[in-house]
């Protein structure tokens, strides 16, 4: 009986044709006695229905082949198919449905692989992320169609699968599935392990791509804010690396006007030595008492100039913060870009502006550029530690001797006669080549400071530049003296300039060095630790080379003032510093005078070479080659291989970057993304490849209904016995199921079946799955009429039709034709509107008014984006009268803006790199202490770091933090209610003597006293500690231990 059961039945013949008749419900009705047309001619429309029909099922439009049927009076009543195609281009049709999100998946691939900048704003992102969600669910689709194509495949070889794994192709978009009992059932089946592997890798593969494909293109899709390469040169200067950064210094090359201050000009050290003077003036009692409160740590830089730069003078107090180090506490550090190179770029900066004006490219729009020089570039780093001595009269002939240089090693120390019987508060290295009674030979007058300069020996001053001897003003006999070990040396560093087209001026030009790994404590407070600019000494690792200085040249660090009949240095020091010893001041001075003195070596070299012109029709001159600097294929500037004089001229490379929107691969989310989009690319490649060379495709079971008809269809097994209310044992999603053909008792056709179990494979390879064959239930309707089966396609698409004239299937065929061509029509436009970098679109659509209209040619997304944008930010907002419409349409937020002021007061917005936005309504105290401009409008810090920095001082004064300024607003506005964090009231009290902070905390606005505003009445910190402590506020000395700030 059982075997008896899956006979095979005989395929239908070609003779049969012969007794076709004919019924139409459209279309002429031909006489009777008409002869039928041949069949070369029937079989030609059953091929074109089948492609078509192929066609719209594999873009998922299956109601279109009902309305396709309906309109051409194809029967409507279901008829036996074919399970299994053999054509490969109906094969190849059915894999339309990958073409859209394939190609779109390649195109952000390729994109975002070699790198595409969009401009400075980016119109409808919206509507970009709601492109990617349609993508997500098309690749999706896409994945559904390689999972069923597998399960097929398994079951046309007459193979058996757990019951699981048939429609794992409709949960690939649920992540559970792979803890289901289902994907167990399958993991722990009986089928053959080769096989249970090959369903799960493709299921759990797939499953994992349906997650994460839909986060990997939007990520791809949405263009990221960044800074995006913009090309590249190497420059020249002329001068060696040995000039421009010597290891030793003299006076002999140095003019002799430079021993006078007035006539001090660039190249001279003490050039712009005033800058100190500014430096000192920010943190001295002659700023008011409110001012000087918001300056909980020294100022961090002053600006210093050069011939075509501005550059920041940096200087670093309090570096090392452990109590039991053997080196001053106090000592001090400085550093500055080197004047030349920082000149070099500046000019590189010019002209790489002005090739803006020969360019087609979109790096014009843009909210910064920057030049930067990454590498064989250095700068001085300077460092300066004092204590103070005496001089007991003339007659006093005791040696001297030096602090320790601060950050050296044990071992540098190791030959060096170390003494503690000086007053100094450290260790210091007795120099016996200098007496006290001669330090007192010093010219100058006993009422100002003076100073003397002492070359130290290498041994044991390892690490030391140059020593210091300062005379205190005095009127008696004993003379105060501060001893001074000043190290200096040339660190690597990387040199940015910000040269944006929008700015006015010159760039600041600002560095950062090659950090050494940390052998040293570094004080825990970030604000005291600049590391993008400054690094602590740890000799020998930092700097890398030594500066050796002699005297002479030293001396030009000090010139006269003949207008103010005073010295330099006697000048600087003369600015106090409130609460602080004459040390603080000479450390701040020394590694800050000599510091700029060595960023001028090498001053009078310049760029050198000729640069690469073309000519500007706009401007009508030659003007640097934009498009060839942005691409980045060469040099922009060439000197002289074969002269002479230029061969050892110092060679550096500049990069330029612009900030603004782009595509490309930076960070690792965007390169996990490329490897989640690969892979699925590499599986549509697979299937295509496998439907191509196998000719093999199919649309049956990929729904829930058709697998429901098949099972309803089926013959009842024992082994799914209580299993109508549901499954809960895994022995039922073990078990084997395979679709085998079987014989209908009641009917013309081999019917197709589910069958459980194990199965003799002789008669599982008997009764397989035939391709091209029909399969159903037809029972024989008797009468005139009957169903026509073509050679080719007759079973995949059956008419039943009456006879009819030449003239209707003539319509017939050349509906069919437009049909197909309507199709083809649609695919082209689509792979043109993907691929195509030019869209035919006129300007006028775009009303610019500012912006080079050509750039939207070269790009499709910012066509699509203007066409969906909101109104320009100078179009006013506008009130549709409509009952629907209540609020204006206005601008989209600006997220670059640091403050922002109202009617009355103002507002504070700080943008992490964590994310988000950080808000905070100020007062005069916060303004103070977060040192933002209370009286003009500011935009954000373009440096994370800094603007990270920023983020933490606005946390310590209770800003909150928000997911963008919408949810802000929208809160303010009613749209929704605060959550328990965003409603909280957080007061912070910070005292002048950086002890500990005070906290007010409130659950809502409700629980705020009501003369609570007192507190935003306070003029500094100190008054609003006083009155916090009025309500109660907490003190906490030790931060760790404050909640909302860890």
């Amino acid at each position: 009986m059982e075997k008896a059961r899956f006979e095979e039945k005989p395929r239908i013949r070609e003779a049969e044709i012969a007794s076709i008749q004919w019924t139409s419900s459209w279309g002429s009705t031909a006489s009777v006695d008409k002869p039928l047309p041949s069949a070369p001619e029937v079989t030609r429309i059953y091929s074109y229905l089948a492609y078509a029909k192929a066609t719209l099922q594999s873009l998922g439009f299956n109601v279109l082949v009902y309305v396709l049927q309906h309109f051409l009076g194809i029967s409507l009543n279901e008829i036996p198919k074919k399970a299994f195609h053999r054509d490969r281009l109906m094969a190849l049709l059915r894999c339309l449905v990958h073409v859209l999100p394939f190609t779109i998946a390649m195109a952000e691939i390729i994109i975002n692989s070699r790198g595409y900048y969009v401009g400075a704003n980016i119109d409808g992102l919206n509507y970009i992320q709601f492109a990617a969600k349609l993508h997500e669910m098309a690749m999706q689709s896409s994945l559904a169609i390689i999972v069923f194509c597998y399960v097929r495949h398994v079951l046309f070889n007459g193979d058996a699968l757990p019951i699981g794994a048939l429609l794992s192709g409709l949960q690939l978009t649920q992540i559970s599935y792979l803890w289901s009992m289902e994907l167990w059932g399958i993991a722990s089946s009986k089928i053959p392990l080769g096989r249970r592997l090959g369903v799960m890798t493709m299921i759990i593969v797939a499953v994992s791509l349906a997650s994460t494909v839909g986060p990997s293109s939007a990520i791809l899709l949405i263009p990221n804010l960044s800074y995006w390469p913009a090309g590249s040169t190497h420059i020249w200067m002329n001068t060696t690396a040995a000039d421009l950064w010597p290891s030793r210094l003299d006076g002999s090359l140095l003019p002799s006007y430079c021993s006078q201050a007035p006539s001090v000009s660039n190249v001279c050290p003490a050039s712009e030595w005033d800058a100190l003077s500014d430096y000192l003036s920010l943190a001295n009692g002659m700023l008011p008492t409110d001012v000087l409160s918001a300056f909980t740590v020294s100022p961090y830089s002053v600006q210093l100039t050069g011939q075509g730069s501005l550059r920041q003078l940096i200087i670093q107090r309090h570096i090392y913060d452990n109590e039991t180090a053997p080196y001053d506490q106090g000592a001090a550090q400085a550093t500055t870009q080197h004047v030349a190179v920082a000149d070099a770029l500046s000019a590189t900066s010019s002209l790489w502006n002005i090739a803006l004006q020969n360019s087609d490219s979109p790096f014009f729009d843009q909210r910064d550029a920057v030049q930067s020089i990454m590498a064989d570039v250095f700068q001085p780093y300077t460092l300066a530690s004092c204590g103070g001595d005496v001089i007991e009269g003339e007659t006093d002939d005791r040696p001297v001797a030096f602090p320790i240089p601060p950050g050296s090693s044990p071992d540098m120390l190791k030959d060096a006669k170390v003494t503690v019987e000086t007053m100094l508060p450290m260790l210091a290295i007795e120099y016996a080549g200098l007496t006290r009674s001669e330090i007192l030979k010093t010219p100058g007058r006993k009422s100002d400071y003076r100073i003397k300069w002492v070359e130290l020996p290498e041994n044991p001053f390892n690490g030391t530049s140059i020593g210091a001897v300062i005379l205190q003003p005095t009127r008696n006999e004993t003379q105060g003296i501060l001893l001074c070990n000043v190290a200096a040396g040339w660190g690597s560093t990387s040199m940015n300039m910000s040269s944006s087209p929008s700015a006015s001026g010159t760039g600041l030009t600002s560095s950062s060095i090659y950090d050494p790994e940390s052998t040293l404590p570094l004080a825990d407070d970030y604000s005291k630790r600049i590391a993008d600019s400054v690094i602590t000494f740890e000799l020998p690792l930092f700097p890398q080379r030594k500066i050796n200085i002699s005297s002479d040249w030293a001396q030009y660090l000090n010139p006269q003032i003949p207008t103010l009949h005073t010295t330099v240095f006697n000048a600087l020091m003369s600015v106090k510093l409130v609460d602080h010893e004459d040390t603080t001041s000479a450390n701040i001075i020394l590694a800050g005078l000599l510091a700029n003195g060595l960023a001028r070596t090498g001053f009078n070299s310049q760029l050198q070479g000729k640069i690469r012109t073309a000519f500007s029709p706009a401007l009508n001159v030659s003007i640097p080659d934009g498009d060839y600097w942005f691409s980045g294929r060469g040099d922009m500037f060439t000197i002289d291989a074969s002269a002479n004089n230029n061969k050892d001229w110092i060679r550096l490379r500049v990069d330029s970057s612009v900030e603004g929107y782009g595509f490309g691969l930076q960070g690792i989310a965007p390169k996990l993304t490329v490897v989640v989009l690969i892979i699925y690319c590499a599986l549509v490649v697979g299937h295509v490849c496998y439907s191509f060379i196998t000719g093999v495709s199919s649309t049956s079971w990929d729904s829930i209904t058709e697998i429901v008809a098949l099972a309803v269809n089926s013959s009842p097994t024992i082994q799914l016995r209580n299993t109508c209310a549901g499954i809960t044992q895994m022995g039922v999603f073990q078990l084997p199921v395979r679709v085998l053909t079987s014989k209908d008792p009641g009917g013309d056709e081999d019917h197709l079946e589910l069958v459980f179990g194990n199965v003799d494979h002789a008669v599982a390879g008997r009764c397989r799955i035939q391709e091209n064959r029909d399969y159903g239930t037809m029972c024989s309707s008797g009468g005139t009429t009957d169903v026509y089966d073509g050679p080719a396609f007759s079973s995949y698409i059956r008419l039943t039709v009456t006879r009819y004239d030449d003239a209707s299937l003539e319509e017939m065929h050349t509906l069919m034709t437009l049909h197909c061509s309507a199709i083809t029509a649609a695919l082209v436009l689509s792979a043109f509107i993907v691929f195509n970098p030019i869209c035919p679109v006129q300007a006028t659509v775009f009303s610019q008014s500012q912006e080079d209209s050509s750039l939207y040619f070269m790009n499709p997304l910012k066509i699509l984006s203007k066409l969906f944008s909101q109104p320009p930010a100078n179009t006013p907002p506008t009130m549709d009268d409509s009952p629907e419409v209540s609020c204006p349409v206005g601008p989209p937020l600006k997220t670059q803006k640091r403050t922002e002021f109202g009617k009355t007061g103002g507002t504070a917005f700080g943008y992490p790199s964590s994310g988000g936005v950080l808000i905070k309504d100020l007062d005069v105290v916060d303004a103070l202490y977060l040192r933002i401009d209370r009286f003009a409008a500011s935009k954000r810090s373009s440096n994370v770091l800094e603007e990270d920095k920023f983020c933490e001082r606005m946390r310590r004064i209770g800003a909150t933090w928000w997911g963008d300024e919408q949810e802000y607003i929208d809160v303010l506005l009613g749209v929704r209610e605060r959550t328990e964090v965003e409603a909280r009231v957080l007061v912070f009290g910070w005292p002048s003597d950086g002890r500990g902070v005070w906290v007010l905390r409130y659950a809502s606005d409700r629980d705020v006293p009501r003369d609570l505003g007192r507190v935003n009445l306070a003029v500094n910190m100190d008054e609003r500690c006083r009155v916090m402590k009025e309500f109660g506020a907490t003190f906490y000395p030790d931060l760790a231990s404050v909640e909302e700030l860890r």
